[in-house]
């Protein structure tokens, strides 16, 4: 910037921050790992002040569980499979090996997401982590929801039940 000159602030409706504010958040944490990324660093990243952030996120805890809750865990549903029109998502009778190939191929378009949640996993593991209850419930908490559902499983595989 030329001596003299000041950078002009951009308002932005409060949405268009908020999102660019986890935007940021999911960007640093998987690239970092949430012990690795401050308040300031998204701030940063945004261009806005701590307390800009803070704004919309309150803390620290609550960003991680924004992004979590908000970006990657509401995606890739078997309610998105079912109305994806792809073979074998008829949701009377939803083909598991069909949403399987759906779920690669949905996670291969949103690599950050992919990243995002193998640093995560990976963090906590610690018990001090404020995912560490999520994730340890996490494949329990996935096969019951799954299980709700009437799949369609290939004979060779056995039941969904076995």
């Amino acid at each position: 910037m030329a001596e003299g000159t000041t950078s002009k602030r951009v308002r932005k409706s409060p949405e268009k921050r908020r999102a660019e504010v986890l935007d940021a958040a999911v960007q640093l944490i998987s690239e970092r790992g949430y012990n690795g990324v401050s308040i300031q660093d998204v701030a940063d990243r945004v261009g806005i002040s701590k307390q800009g952030v803070l704004r919309y996120v309150e803390n620290k805890d609550n960003m991680l569980a924004m992004v979590f809750n908000e970006y990657y865990a509401t995606t890739g549903t078997p309610e998105d499979f079912f109305s994806s029109g792809m073979p074998g998502s008829d949701s009377a009778a939803p083909h598991f090996p069909a949403y399987l190939r759906y779920l690669v191929r949905h996670n291969s378009r949103r690599r950050m997401m992919v990243q995002l949640f193998t640093v995560l996993s990976a963090e906590s593991l610690n018990p001090g982590h404020p995912l560490h209850d999520e994730f340890a419930e996490r494949m329990d908490s996935i096969w019951n929801h799954y299980s709700m559902y009437p799949w369609m499983v290939p004979p060779q595989l056995g039941s969904w039940e076995a």
